[in-house]
């Protein structure tokens, strides 16, 4: 009986190793799974997060909702792991013990939310910033996408003030019109050099038969090269004759009308009294700032005189006597904005700013607007 007694308490002893053995695996595998918990939370996070995107534009998320299942069937399959370990082993026997190392489904080669195996890592996700459809490289309204790019392109064309036209066909046009304007006794008469007409001739030629071979079939990046370097060449010659030859007498007004060119006016046109009235309405901006508003009154405001503005005030303290009159405001500055800001120094925080607004062009002054008055923050 005493040695059957032995046997047991030894048997009871190894037992209990191995019990404690497994409550450390225990241990180490809740920790595994707090991990994995922590990860389904950041995941889940962005779940939501993506589901907000989604609603916001549902057209760019077509695939989110299949990784999105990917990861609950996934969830599922854990879950029925987590089942079996506990329903069908043994928790006590070596051989068939779930928490060993080599049958664990909890491993970290054979997890299913492993970091490798993701649907929502950041090599795979949808959302990252390699794939997202709102990422600058896809913006529909990039620059290079641009739609109204075309338009600023016009826009642009319209603000030019060179005399040389733009494209290379009404240069060439130009060109051709000198050359038939210099005959031999304009050239006589305007001191022109026979060589210089001569390499003016040449330059139109090559670029008017590279222009042609550029815009047919023939055309490759040699012949686009070389026409832009005959227009680069011509385009030069044209600017030194211009220079040289059509700004001295005994050039006329007539002849630079003649051969395309605007003369210069040294008489420009007067620009008469402003006729505007205007008016300034106030807004905040900051600390010790006004915001002004300039509106018109009357008058038109597309009128170059009615293009200056002169704003005059004045700052009251509290209890001071107020201004009546914009005749009484001494302090102004010259601004050409309609909406501008008005800077005051600290001393004057609460006091009250009296304003009113002339209309100026070259020292001209219109009509005074009506005063206006502001308390300075």
């Amino acid at each position: 009986m005493l040695v059957a007694s032995a046997d047991k308490a030894q048997q009871l002893t190894a037992h209990s190793s191995q019990l404690t053995a497994h409550s450390s695996q225990l241990t180490a595998h809740s920790s595994q799974l707090t991990a994995h918990s922590s990860q389904l939370t950041a995941h889940y996070n962005k779940n939501t997060a993506c589901q907000a995107l989604d609603r916001l534009n549902h057209s760019f998320f077509p695939q989110f909702y299949q990784h999105n299942t990917s990861i609950f069937q996934s969830s599922a399959v854990l879950s029925q792991n987590n089942a079996a370990f506990f329903l069908d082993n043994d928790p006590l026997s070596l051989d068939n013990d779930p928490l060993s190392l080599d049958n664990n489904l909890l491993s970290l080669d054979n997890d299913l939310l492993s970091l490798d195996n993701d649907l929502l890592s950041l090599d795979n996700d949808l959302l990252s910033l390699d794939n997202d459809p709102l990422s600058l490289d896809n913006d529909p309204l990039s620059l290079d996408n641009d739609p109204f790019k075309i338009l600023k392109e016009v826009y642009i064309m319209n603000q030019r003030t060179d005399w040389l036209p733009g494209k290379r066909a009404e240069q060439l046009v130009m060109c051709r019109n000198w050359l038939n304007i210099m005959t031999v006794e304009v050239r006589t008469a305007w001191a022109i050099p026979q060589d210089q007409f001569t390499e003016l001739q040449t330059l139109h030629g090559n670029a008017d038969a590279l222009l042609a071979k550029a815009m047919s079939s023939e055309r490759t990046a040699v012949i686009t090269e070389q026409c832009r370097e005959a227009f680069d060449a011509l385009s030069a010659k044209m600017r030194f004759f211009k220079a040289h030859y059509f700004l001295v007498p005994p050039l006329t007004n007539a002849d630079l009308v003649n051969l395309g060119l605007s003369p210069h006016d040294p008489h420009p046109t007067p620009i008469g009294k402003p006729t505007a009235e205007v008016t300034v309405e106030t807004f905040l901006k900051g600390r010790h700032e006004l915001g002004i508003n300039i509106l018109y009154v009357s008058g038109d405001p597309e009128d170059k005189a009615n293009k200056g503005y002169r704003v005059w005030y004045k700052t009251v303290a509290a209890g001071g006597e107020p201004v009546t009159s914009p005749k009484q405001l001494d302090e102004s500055f010259f601004t050409k904005r309609k909406r501008d800001v008005m800077q005051f120094e600290f001393e004057d925080s609460g006091k009250t700013a009296f304003i009113a607004v002339q209309v100026e062009n070259d020292g001209k002054k219109g009509e005074w607007g009506p005063l206006v008055s502001a308390l300075i923050p």
